[in-house]
C-alpha cells in the first residue's frame, strides 16, 4: 500500500515505518499518473467535509475502483458495488481491499469507473454543459 499526501503526522509516519515494506508513505507526489497506473484501488477515508472530491475524480479518470465513505463520494453519482465499495465504518476497508484483489471484480469496477468519468467529467461530456450553463451556448 502506498500512502500519498503532504503533511502526514508523525504518528502516521511511525506506523508506516513499522509496516515497511507493506506500507510506504511517499508524501506529496506532483504527478500521480505513474503511481495510479499500478494501483488496484484508491482509498478515500473522508469522514467530514463537503463538495466534490478531486481525488475521487482522479481515481475515476484512471479507472480505479474506490474504497471510500459516503462523504468521499458526496455529489458524485457513484453506485456502491458498481464503482467501488462504500462504508462509513473504516473497519470494513480491509475486507474491501481483499475483495478488490480479485482480478475479475477489479476489472469490472474499473471499467465502470472509467465509463462514469467519460460520461460525466471528461472534456467531451463537461464542456457542452459548461458552455450551456455559463456561456449561453446551447448544443
Amino acid at each position: 500500500m502506498v500512502i500519498v499526501g503532504k503533511g502526514a503526522p508523525d504518528s502516521l509516519r511511525a506506523l508506516a515505518a513499522r509496516w515497511k515494506p507493506h506500507i510506504e508513505l511517499v508524501g506529496f507526489v506532483p504527478q500521480l499518473g505513474a503511481l495510479l497506473a499500478g494501483a488496484a484501488a484508491m482509498i478515500v477515508p473522508v469522514r467530514i467535509g463537503s463538495g466534490l472530491k478531486l481525488k475521487v475524480l482522479e481515481a475515476l479518470a484512471h479507472g480505479l475502483p474506490l474504497i471510500t465513505t459516503g462523504k468521499g463520494i458526496e455529489s458524485i453519482p457513484i453506485e456502491p458495488g458498481v464503482h467501488g465499495l462504500v462504508s462509513d465504518d473504516l473497519g470494513h476497508f480491509p475486507h474491501f481491499m481483499r475483495t478488490l484483489q480479485d482480478p475479475a471484480t477489479n476489472a469490472a469496477l474499473s471499467a465502470h469507473c472509467r465509463a462514469l468519468f467519460e460520461s460525466h467529467y471528461a472534456q467531451e461530456a463537461a464542456y457542452p454543459r459548461y458552455a450551456a450553463a455559463f456561456l449561453d451556448q446551447r448544443p
